[in-house]
């Protein structure tokens, strides 16, 4: 825990003066510190979500994602612009005109109500309201001096928890100085009454010894008052027993005082049972310390003296869970030891065994490491997982689920190491240039092995994708320098390997083509009934030959020194072979002029085709007619 834990407090206590209610409540202060660990940050009403921003960073669950110093957090409060603060402005005063409730959930901008009277809160109600701040028509600098004077304020009142009576005594003493500077007057509406710093200093009128009797009627009037307002007021309990005594002071047998007492003392029987039996503690010790007052002999009585003892076990248990509740809020769960949230719930636990909000308040806190623990593990993170299950187990070192869990942990972080391991290998292989060969230990197949295991594991898919994408790199680069058969080879291994992708498909079509233009081939076949000198004159539509037809053509990517090229002439249909003849190429490119001629004189009228071939594969071929 370090200083980010109070920018944390602080972004809670601005909530609560901005939502006008904590951000997270619940029926004890251990459950609230579990509610700060593990739910998301509320959000604020709508008119309110201008300040949202600053909320969830100061109040974020990491606390390298807060503000890291209390400058940045009022750096972030001094960027809202002056017409933000407008907006606000005429929102709060749409609120007021509205006569909204200050504590509803819907509100508008609880800070900037108006209300003259905070509202009546009832004793066991846990939220809480925010000061009502009436805004002043001051110029904008003014208004953001305020604003910062305020969060000024709510950090000063953040550290009096801990510090509470000096701190109390210094608010009075700087109390018309603050007011002064938000621009308002001490005695005004909101105004109160000064607390004096020590509740001990307040002086006390003395009883007097005897005291003016009222009037009969009058009298009764006042004990039929008390009376019917005992539940509501016990301190009436302590004024009605005075009441009685001071009759029967004046008549002993005085039945409705003797009746009275009668019934203080049962009433305060019933009260004291009712009270610790629904766990009220402050009522019960009000109601407790009011008997001492009304009956002192009465306290030294088995029963209440047993029931004072296990008031006392009681408070101390109630102490402990508190305790424990503002460890929770402030990160501090299970260190630094000696005070710690577990520490305090076990020592609860230990007062009371069978104390049923103390044992729930550690179930809550088991459940919640439970619950935290398996979230971890869901998304992977197993030694954050273990960490939280370890923590839960201090509380419950018998917990069946956090045992379970606690063991497919280690299995996991067992598997997750070795997978660690075979990563690194294949991190090894990519940097060496070892992509898809050796066969079973290249950095393909580590990856893969990886993914057999995991197959969400996002390390090895992205490694897989650079291998991909490399490969094919390679493959470009041999095409592009004319390697076409280091660019076959490396491309058929790609392709085993991924399967026919897009990309790979594109490469594939690169390189056929380039093989295409490489490949030996004939550009132009002319055909003629006489000698051949130039391939420039065009094909005539029909040829009348007598025994013999010259053929021309020209040729490119031919062996350089000799190639061998078969002339075949054949019927139209290309089912008989009618004449054959070997042509010797002797240059990579050129033009070359051969004559073929028939076994028999002349040419039949009809349809003839001829076509060159190399190694038995057709270059080109040509038809033409006989008239």
């Amino acid at each position: 825990m370090d200083h980010r834990s109070d920018i944390y407090s602080l972004g809670v206590v601005l909530y609560q003066m901005l939502a006008g209610y904590v951000p997270y409540d619940a029926d004890s202060a251990v459950a609230v510190g579990i509610k700060h660990l593990t739910e998301p940050i509320p959000m604020l009403p709508d008119s309110l979500r201008l300040l949202q921003p600053v909320i969830n960073t100061a109040m974020a669950k990491d606390p390298a994602h807060r503000y890291q110093t209390a400058g940045e957090m009022i750096a972030a409060l001094d960027r809202i612009s002056e017409e933000q603060l407008d907006a606000l402005d005429a929102s709060a005063a749409a609120f007021r005109l509205a006569g909204k409730d200050h504590a509803a959930t819907t509100m508008e901008t609880p800070i900037l109500t108006g209300h003259s009277h905070p509202p009546i809160v009832a004793p066991n109600r846990t939220a809480v309201t925010t000061p009502n701040l009436a805004i002043s028509a001051s110029p904008p600098p003014r208004r953001r001096r305020r604003l910062l004077f305020g969060l000024l304020l709510v950090v000063i009142v953040a550290a009096g928890v801990s510090q509470r009576q000096p701190l109390q005594q210094l608010w009075h003493e700087w109390r018309p100085v603050v007011l002064a500077r938000l621009g308002l007057s001490s005695t005004g509406p909101g105004a109160t009454e000064p607390v004096p710093a020590d509740p001990a200093a307040v002086s006390i009128a003395p009883v007097p010894t005897e005291p003016a009797q009222p009037a009969a009627p009058a009298r009764r009037e006042l004990i039929t008052r008390l009376r019917n307002s005992l539940d509501e007021n016990p301190a009436n309990a302590v004024e009605l027993a005075r009441l009685y005594r001071q009759i029967l002071s004046n008549q002993r047998r005085n039945p409705l005082a003797r009746q009275g007492l009668i019934h203080l003392r049962e009433w305060y029987g019933r009260s004291l049972r009712a009270a610790f039996d629904q766990g009220d503690l402050a009522r019960t010790r009000a109601l407790l310390d009011g008997l001492k007052q009304a009956f002192p002999r009465a306290v030294h009585t088995e029963k209440l003296l047993r029931l004072g003892q296990r008031l006392e076990r009681a408070e101390a248990v109630e102490a402990h869970l508190l305790q424990a509740g503002e460890f929770l809020a402030q990160e501090m769960i299970t260190e630094p030891e000696g005070a710690n949230a577990l520490e305090e719930i076990q020592a609860a636990i230990a007062l009371d065994p069978e104390n049923e909000k103390a044992r729930s308040t550690l179930r809550q806190f088991v459940e919640a490491h439970l619950n935290q623990a398996r979230a971890y593990q869901a998304n992977g993170h197993y030694q954050d997982a273990m960490r939280t299950a370890e923590r839960g187990l201090l509380a419950e070192p018998d917990h069946p689920a956090l045992l379970a869990l606690q063991q497919e942990l280690r299995e996991q972080l067992r598997n997750q190491a070795r997978l660690n391991g075979l990563l690194r290998e294949a991190a090894e292989q990519m940097r060496q240039h070892h992509w898809l060969e050796p066969e079973g230990r290249s950095a393909w197949d580590l990856y893969r092995q990886v993914l057999r295991e995991d197959p969400d594991n996002a390390p090895a898919r992205k490694g897989l994708q650079q291998i991909k994408q490399q490969s094919l790199g390679e493959v470009t680069t041999a095409i592009a320098n004319g390697d076409l058969e280091q660019a076959e080879t490396r491309l058929a291994l790609v392709q085993e390997r991924f399967g026919n992708r897009p990309d790979i498909n594109r490469t594939r079509a690169m390189l056929d083509q380039a093989i295409k233009a490489t490949r030996p081939k004939v550009r132009r076949l002319l055909l003629s009934a006489s000698p051949i000198e130039s391939l420039d004159q065009p094909q005539p539509d029909a040829l009348k030959p007598s025994r013999s037809l010259f053929v021309g053509f020209e040729y490119d990517n031919f062996d350089p020194d000799t190639t061998l090229l078969q002339a075949v002439l054949m019927d139209g249909a290309g089912s008989v072979t009618i004449a054959q003849k070997p042509v010797v190429v002797s240059a990579r490119t050129g033009t070359a002029f051969f004559d073929i001629q028939l076994p028999v004189e002349g040419f039949a009228e009809g349809s003839y085709k001829v076509e060159l071939l190399l190694d038995n594969t057709p270059l080109v071929s040509e038809t033409f007619l006989v008239r």
